[in-house]
């Protein structure tokens, strides 16, 4: 058994004949880390899952080393996954007795109200709008009626809600 063989029962002559002459299909200038720089070096793993005598595939250590490698990033990937799942569409809703000139939104902590984001168009009593928010972080929200009086909401959550309604008395969230 070569020296660099592992500790499986079942290695074989053959395995280490496959070892010694395949090539290596790694190429070092493209590696993007210690891992694949391991990977590509001159100690050349099978290509192919060793097999015992039963026929039964074993994962190769270069198999097993990325698994190794890989768990933890997938962990985190459907962590984020489960993140997103959160619904950004946004209804504003004008319960209200006055016609909305404005409406502004931005992630809570910016200093701006940014844009009116009806542009040039107004909402009228019992009329809805949908918005499509960029992040999954909480929002503050500003209207302005066309009386040029103003009602804010401040720190929304809006994984939690799907629409905010303006209301004679300000704001709330439904």
């Amino acid at each position: 058994m070569p020296p660099d063989a592992p500790d499986f029962p079942f290695w074989t002559e053959e395995q280490s004949r496959i070892q010694d002459t395949e090539p290596d299909r790694h190429d070092p200038s493209e590696a993007c880390g210690e891992a694949t720089a391991w990977l590509a070096g001159p100690a050349r793993l099978p290509s192919q899952a060793l097999t015992s005598d039963k026929g039964n595939a074993m994962l190769s250590r270069a198999a097993l080393l990325a698994l190794t490698i890989a768990v933890p990033f997938l962990a985190a990937g459907i962590s984020t996954a489960q993140a997103q799942r959160c619904d950004t569409n946004i209804r504003v809703t004008n319960e209200s007795s006055s016609t909305v000139t404005g409406i502004f939104y931005n992630p809570t902590g910016n200093r701006s109200w940014g844009t009116n984001r009806l542009g040039t168009n107004e909402l009228y009593p019992r009329q809805s709008i949908r918005f499509r928010l960029g992040n999954e972080v909480p929002y503050d929200f500003r209207i302005l009626w066309v009386t040029t009086a103003t009602a804010e909401l401040r720190n929304t959550d809006i994984c939690r809600i799907n629409e905010v309604v303006v209301t004679n008395n300000g704001l709330r969230v439904r």
